[in-house]
C-alpha cells in the first residue's frame, strides 16, 4: 500500500478517520507546510438543535506573507476554548456516549493560547487512541510540493470549503428529530452518539474509492 498523506485538522475529519481506520499503517501527516485560511486545521462543526455549529480556533497572524503551520499559536485574548467547550457541552451532554469522554476531553479546552500543530496532532491522537487505532502519529521529514509516486497526496481534504465527495450513511444524532441529519461534523459527533465500536464499524464500511 502506498503512503497516504494528510494535514492534521482540529479533532480530524469524517473522511480522514475513515481513512485511518481503512488504511492505519499508510497515513502519514504533513507537518512543514505554509498554514492557509479556511480549512479543517483550526476549525470543526457540531452538530446542535439549530445545525451545524463552526468552532473556530483564532489564530495569531504573523507580519509575513507567509507562516509555517508548526509556528502558528492561537489567539489568547479570545476565549475560543471556554466558547467550544460550552457548545459541545451543550450539543451532547443528552448523547449516549459523552459522559465517557467528558474528562478526557476537557483538557483540550483548559488553555486559550495553543500551538495549533500540536492542538491538531493530540487531538487527532485522542480519537484514534478511542478507536483503538494507532495513535502515534507518523508524519513527514519535508515538505514536497509533489511527492512521489509511492504516496497518495491526500492533503486537499484539509479543504473546508471544497464540498466532500464522500457520500455519508445517517447515523443517530442528538437532535435528528428536529433538525434531520447533520452532514459534515466532526469524528466527536459520530463517538458521542454511537460509541468507539460503531464509530469504528462506521468508518470501516465508507466507500472511499471515489478518493484514489
Amino acid at each position: 500500500m502506498q503512503d497516504i498523506l494528510l494535514h492534521p485538522t482540529y479533532f480530524g475529519t469524517l473522511t480522514q478517520m475513515a481513512l485511518c481506520v481503512q488504511y492505519p499503517e499508510a497515513i502519514v501527516w504533513e507537518i512543514h507546510d505554509n498554514y492557509q485560511k479556511q480549512t479543517f486545521r483550526n476549525r470543526c462543526y457540531i452538530a446542535t438543535n439549530q445545525g451545524s455549529l463552526l468552532l473556530s480556533i483564532p489564530i495569531q497572524h504573523s507580519q509575513g506573507a507567509r507562516q509555517r503551520t508548526k509556528e502558528v499559536l492561537s489567539e489568547s485574548s479570545e476565549k475560543w476554548n471556554e466558547l467550544h467547550w460550552k457548545s459541545i457541552v451543550t450539543a451532547y451532554r443528552s448523547s449516549p456516549f459523552f459522559e465517557f469522554y467528558e474528562d478526557d476531553l476537557y483538557p483540550f479546552f483548559e488553555h486559550g493560547q495553543v500551538e495549533l500543530l500540536e492542538h491538531c496532532k493530540k487531538s487527532i491522537s485522542f480519537i484514534l487512541k478511542v478507536l483503538q487505532l494507532p495513535n502515534e502519529l507518523r508524519t513527514t521529514s519535508s515538505y514536497e510540493v509533489s511527492p512521489n509516486e509511492n504516496t497518495i497526496d491526500l492533503r486537499e481534504l484539509v479543504n473546508a470549503k471544497s464540498k466532500s465527495k464522500i457520500a455519508l450513511t445517517p447515523y443517530p444524532q442528538v437532535f435528528d428529530t428536529v433538525c434531520g441529519f447533520v452532514e459534515g461534523v466532526s469524528p466527536l459527533d459520530l463517538l458521542f452518539n454511537v460509541g468507539p465500536k460503531e464509530t469504528r464499524s462506521y468508518l470501516e464500511q465508507i466507500d472511499l474509492s471515489v478518493l484514489f
